[in-house]
């Protein structure tokens, strides 16, 4: 897209240079999309997590892939672009992502807030006959 407009402005481009900006512009592009998804997934999570909302795993994550349906289907009617299955597959894979790191984060927080030490629980659940007994 990049070499297409370079073109248009009658800026010669290389064939070889053309084809490989094209496929950097698409890598920027899709990591972008999973980027800012996987974002909103955060700031979902968050916002329902403050306003203690049940399932706060599961809302996210549909909202998030609803939005991602949403933008395929705008980009349907968009000059220049169309919509993807696979876009929406890696647009949802960032949701999830941001929502499950975002969910991991908070009850780590959440547990050190406490005063629990975090391998408490894994040191007991996998303490065999040797283990000191605290």
């Amino acid at each position: 897209m990049i070499s297409k407009n370079l073109q248009s402005n009658g800026i010669q481009v290389n064939p070889i240079t053309n084809e490989r900006v094209d496929k950097w512009e698409l890598s920027i592009r899709k990591l972008a999309h999973y980027v800012l998804f996987a974002t909103g997934g955060m700031i979902l999570y968050v916002a329902l997590h403050y306003f203690e909302v049940k399932h706060d795993l599961l809302i996210p994550i549909f909202l998030g892939m609803l939005l991602a349906c949403l933008d395929e289907w705008h980009q349907f009617y968009s000059s220049n672009r169309g919509p993807g299955l696979l876009d929406v597959g890696l647009d949802s894979l960032g949701v999830i992502s941001g929502v499950l790191v975002t969910a991991v984060l908070t009850k780590l927080i959440n547990r050190l807030k406490k005063g629990e030490k975090i391998y408490d629980k894994f040191q007991k659940k996998n303490c065999t006959k040797n283990c000191k007994s605290s």
